[in-house]
């Protein structure tokens, strides 16, 4: 199974990709990457259609859900342990591009 690659990040803990897959049970996911890209392994956030990435003021990694399966919800994520359990902290509507106030 293919999955198309909508957003990527470079994050100091490591490269990031989110993934849409429009066919099948699964949404997509987040991917992630400690050697430059290299190899790339699945985090986390599987049936989750992931449309953006961002990272907030105390450095943790953001992602907005504009794509959710019957399991999922769409909003916004957190992130804190490099993409291995993601928190809701925004459930609404689809989520579009996720951009983070630096100055709080």
């Amino acid at each position: 199974m293919s999955f198309f690659i909508l957003t990527t990040i470079i994050y100091p803990r490591g490269k990031f990709a989110g993934s849409v897959n429009w066919i099948g049970p699964n949404a997509g996911g987040v991917y992630r990457s400690f050697d430059q890209g290299d190899t790339w392994e699945l985090s986390g956030m599987i049936g989750h259609g992931i449309y953006s990435f961002a990272i907030d003021i105390d450095s943790n990694l953001l992602v907005g859900v504009h794509v959710a399966t019957f399991s999922s919800s769409p909003g916004i994520y957190r992130c804190t342990d490099q993409g291995i359990i993601w928190e809701n902290i925004y459930n609404q509507a689809y989520i579009g591009p996720v951009v983070v106030d630096p100055f709080g």
